[in-house]
């Protein structure tokens, strides 16, 4: 099994490196790339390796721009420290999706993934296994059950203005300005939205992109958000953290 791992920390590389041989002593590593560019090139010039460990954030930027400029047939293992690519991710040619530090079990367990997938499919019904991959794309909320009194109704994606929390309770407000309590944490709903339209702006606030009316630049490299709708006595402020990942959103990346 020839395997590409395209990693940027040095550390992180040596250590995946050495994990690959005491778990899959039968493997060969057969190139470390540290770029988007580098790996651009490497496809365009060598025949695609079995498997590929790709980490996300690389030096130059996601490498998700890899598959926009290469047709990848052969799956990946993605690795990364943060959650929230996991979604776009399973879009592409996703094996598996393991969060920084990896440890020996999650490793294994992909590597065990790989090899039932091999086994089981042979490599001209290589489309058969691209379509069984793309089931396991995670499930996104498209409405949200929230009462009213004794009443219990149902509000659908596209009329959520923003989502919130305000001393440890989780809020929803729609974009004709209604307020409704939510019993999901933000950190369960940024996982569960759809991240074309939605986006967790700081660790307090998420927001519809279809609501954001104007962006203005703020002080310590955030930025500071005008909703069209509703009014409200809320601030939404870009975290200087997420300015990069923002910017990207806005871009469709």
């Amino acid at each position: 099994m020839d395997i590409l791992i395209i990693e940027d920390e040095l550390n992180a590389f040596e250590i995946l490196q050495k994990r690959l041989a005491m778990q899959a002593p039968q493997a060969r590593v057969i190139g470390h790339l540290r770029t988007i560019v580098d790996s651009i090139n490497w496809f365009k010039a060598h025949p695609e390796p079995d498997l590929v460990f790709l980490d996300i954030e690389l030096t130059d930027g996601q490498s998700f721009e890899i598959f926009k400029h290469v047709s990848l047939r052969c799956p990946v293992i993605f690795t990364t420290a943060y959650d929230q690519y996991a979604i776009k991710a399973f879009t592409l040619n996703s094996l598996d999706y393991l969060l920084k530090p990896i440890s020996e079990e999650r490793l294994q367990q992909a590597l065990d993934k790989y090899q039932h997938l091999k086994e089981t499919f042979a490599a001209p019904a290589l489309e058969q296994m691209q379509a069984l991959l793309a089931q396991q794309k995670p499930r996104l909320r498209k409405r949200f059950l929230v009462s009213s009194g004794e009443k219990y109704h149902f509000i659908k994606a596209p009329e959520i203005a923003y989502f919130y929390s305000e001393d440890g309770v989780s809020f929803v407000r729609t974009l004709e300005n209604r307020r409704h309590l939510l019993n999901d944490t933000l950190d369960s709903l940024e996982k569960e939205l759809d991240p074309a339209a939605f986006f967790r702006i700081n660790r307090k606030q998420i927001v519809q992109l279809d609501a954001i009316q104007t962006i203005h630049e703020y002080f310590n490299h955030r930025f500071k958000l005008d909703l069209k709708a509703p009014l409200s006595d809320h601030e939404f402020i870009v975290s200087r953290l997420r300015r990069t990942d923002f910017k990207n959103w806005l871009n469709g990346r």
